[in-house]
């Protein structure tokens, strides 16, 4: 098999575009830290957060650029090949994702242009914008968030992630009254959440204790 050989102006010692889960939230990133930071949200997706983001440092280990490292991947047709060799899973979706979002500004791309990629939804969309820019009232409706929104004991909120955008903005409507009423910005709550949540699931693992 042809092994693909990135341009060596890629391939450099690069720590800071290294995704970090339980330190997401960051309104200072450089144009290649959003870019991997993109990249991660699209892969963390459906699955757990911190083997995911191991494997996407992995897949970029040592590179720069990572637009440009998948732009090339793309035109040597070996994108599909390194994210098997990476064991990201679901490589036909995260495959074609990243080919539709190269040509995005993240500077001040929209959820609403987001979601029309195939593969991202309105929890991945979200998720990009909230950690990635200040003052933005949306909110994140992973498992964790739902969860404790039943323990706040809001009615009618589904166990998964509701697709639907009439669903999506009710529930999201009452998470961000929420963190208002506690005085938290919506993705510091968003992350205090997940640790918290996170650390129970750990903690049961360990048989330390049970949830």
């Amino acid at each position: 098999m042809h092994l693909y050989i990135p341009k060596a102006w890629h391939r450099i010692a690069c720590e800071s575009i290294k995704v970090d889960p339980c330190n997401i939230t960051n309104y200072n990133r450089g144009k290649y830290q959003k870019e991997s930071f993109l990249l991660y949200c699209i892969c963390a997706a459906g699955k757990t957060a911190s083997i995911q983001a191991t494997k996407l440092n992995s897949f970029l280990e040592g590179i720069s650029k990572p637009f440009s490292y998948v732009k090339d991947l793309v035109k040597s047709q070996e994108l599909y090949t390194y994210l098997v060799k990476s064991k990201l899973g679901q490589y036909k979706r995260i495959e074609k994702s990243f080919e539709k979002v190269l040509d995005f500004d993240l500077d001040s791309v929209k959820v609403s242009e987001l979601v029309q990629v195939r593969g991202i939804g309105p929890k991945t969309a979200r998720f990009f914008v909230m950690h990635s820019r200040r003052d933005q009232e949306i909110a994140t409706l992973d498992v964790h968030i739902l969860k404790w929104l039943r323990e706040q004991g809001v009615e009618r909120v589904p166990r998964q992630t509701p697709q639907n955008e009439v669903a999506y903005k009710r529930l999201e409507e009452k998470f961000l009254r929420l963190a208002k009423g506690l005085g938290k910005d919506p993705a510091e709550l968003d992350l205090e959440v997940w640790k918290k949540k996170q650390k129970k699931v750990l903690t049961n693992e360990n048989g330390v204790a049970s949830i």
